[in-house]
């Protein structure tokens, strides 16, 4: 199996593949973008003072490996495994140093993004070279026919591979058009949208208990009761018997209970142990009942041996069941006691569910956004396309293809000037931020 890898790797593929791979023709392919055409460019570009970025070793090791990059990918789909020769090596520096000299001239300093303030100078040329690269590509598009290769893989190709620059410039017109004012307007009306909202709950008023109470039918009487203050009883909110605290976030995560008799500490003039029943009306006529929520002493002991931490809610409901006993008579039906224990598990339930929620980080960073008020720069930068030449003439190296002397030197052509763009000023973005618009404040 050795020895299948082997020959797979180092062996040309047939003429008629579209992907092509030769170890030794590679290694001389990167020797040639990689390392002979980028070293001698900034050589003597440093000698003669051509226009360049000045580079770090940094850069040049960050550049070096995107070179490399795009090497293989051109190598391999570009048929360079069969059409490397002499005649491209020939080709490539004539392309990188014949642009690097064009370059200099004084009306060749300008880019495409400004391309209304040409010279009359640089329109001409830039014609000739437009002129000249449509001539080659017409003779490529009539090798494609005689090698029955143009539709649809040569078509194809080229549509595809020009489409990393027109994709580029539509997500560019979207962002700077649609979705930049949809966020901007989405983070000036979602704020005060979400406080003018609240929540679902009536009378809840983000987290103001009163202004929940008070729109509660029992307002008026759990409002009077000694409940909320008891160190035995559990945190409600506004004493309407709905737990709070760590594992009750918000009033809609909290066990109704307030249908059932409210437990409270004992009033003025009761002594604990005794079990009082007190009845009353609130403010809209309704019979109301609070019980103490002392445990009775003849079952439970002394005060003197109670503590807080030991009295808990099923205490108080035993307590509440044998007062009624006592002083009815009867024997009521039994309070169901078993929602204490629904609302432990639904608090431990809650806390897991915590742990492991996945739009807990989300809505949590989403609210930190709300209360900051501002929203990332990087949400609303706007980018404008910049093409540049070396990706260009990169698009059209993968189709010079052919084992024609023109095609070859055709394809070192384009890959010399490929390699200046990178050697120079490094391989930069299609996509690049308008700091003009950035600046003025435009969003």
């Amino acid at each position: 199996m050795l020895t299948d890898f082997d020959n797979a790797c180092l062996t040309r593929d047939l003429n008629d593949s579209l992907v092509s791979y030769d170890g030794t023709r590679f290694v001389e392919f990167l020797a040639l973008v990689v390392v002979a055409g980028p070293v001698a460019y900034r050589s003597l570009s440093w000698l003669y003072d051509w226009e360049r970025d000045r580079k770090s070793w940094v850069d040049h090791f960050h550049d070096t490996a995107q070179a490399i990059m795009y090497s293989f990918i051109v190598f391999v789909l570009g048929n360079y495994a069969r059409t490397l020769s002499w005649w491209t090596v020939l080709g490539y520096f004539i392309g990188l140093f014949g642009w690097a000299l064009l370059g200099e001239l004084p009306f060749m300093k300008v880019s495409l993004p400004t391309w209304r303030s040409w010279s009359p100078g640089a329109w001409a040329l830039h014609l000739f070279a437009v002129g000249a690269v449509l001539t080659l590509a017409v003779f490529h598009c009539l090798w494609a026919f005689e090698n029955n290769i143009f539709w649809p893989w040569y078509l194809v190709g080229l549509i595809i591979a020009t489409s990393f620059i027109w994709i580029g410039v539509v997500v560019s017109i979207i962002e700077r058009r649609v979705i930049i004012p949809w966020r901007i307007q989405r983070h000036r009306t979602g704020p005060s949208h979400s406080q003018s909202s609240g929540s679902s709950l009536p009378g809840w008023s983000g987290g103001n208990t009163a202004g929940f109470s008070t729109a509660h039918p029992l307002a008026s009487t759990v409002n009077q009761s000694p409940a909320a203050t008891s160190p035995h009883a559990p945190n409600m909110a506004g004493g309407i018997g709905l737990p709070m605290g760590p594992d009750y976030p918000s009033p809609a995560n909290a066990i109704p209970l307030q249908q059932y008799p409210t437990v409270g500490q004992p009033e003025a003039g009761h002594t604990p142990g005794s079990a009082a029943v007190h009845g009353a009306n609130d403010s809209s006529g309704r019979p109301t009942l609070t019980i103490n929520k002392e445990p009775l002493s003849s079952t439970h002991g002394s005060p003197s041996t109670q503590s807080s931490a030991g009295y808990n809610d099923a205490d108080a409901a035993a307590d509440l069941q044998r007062s009624l006993t006592s002083s009815t008579g009867t024997t009521p039906a039994a309070p169901r006691t078993h929602l204490v224990c629904s609302g432990k598990l639904n608090s431990r339930l809650t806390y897991w569910w915590r742990l492991i929620d996945p739009l807990a980080h989300l809505r949590r960073r989403l609210a930190e956004r709300d209360a900051a008020g501002t929203l990332d720069p990087n949400l609303y930068r706007r980018f404008s396309v910049h093409l540049h030449h070396w990706q260009i003439f990169y698009i059209l190296a993968f189709f010079t293809r052919f084992p024609h002397t023109v095609s070859q030197i055709s394809a070192g052509l384009v890959l010399g000037i490929f390699t200046h763009g990178g050697a120079a000023y490094g391989f930069d973005s299609l996509l690049e931020v308008d700091e003009t618009a950035t600046t003025s404040g435009k969003y």
